[in-house]
């Protein structure tokens, strides 16, 4: 769904019609980031076989910029192969 200035996207919602499960997304809160608006809340709600709800606030947003996010790859880590 969007917003009706024409620019924004406020909902998005998923159907795996195969399962039932579903994801909705709904952002609110916009502010401008340079020239673009950008959703400060996003609130993601599943449906199906399980139920979650999330609630997701930036109180900072910088477009452009290179974010460092260090962590680690635990030892007992091993890769994912769907062969």
């Amino acid at each position: 769904q969007i917003a009706r200035n024409g620019k924004s996207l406020i909902n998005t919602f998923l159907k795996d019609l195969s399962t039932g499960n579903l994801v909705r997304a709904k952002y609110s809160e916009f502010e401008m980031v340079g020239e673009k608006e950008f959703p400060t809340e996003m609130l993601i709600n599943t449906g199906g076989s399980g139920r979650v709800r999330i609630k997701l606030e930036w109180s900072r947003v910088k477009m452009g910029e290179l974010v460092n996010l260090p962590f680690k790859i635990p030892k007992k880590y091993m890769p994912f192969s769907n062969e």
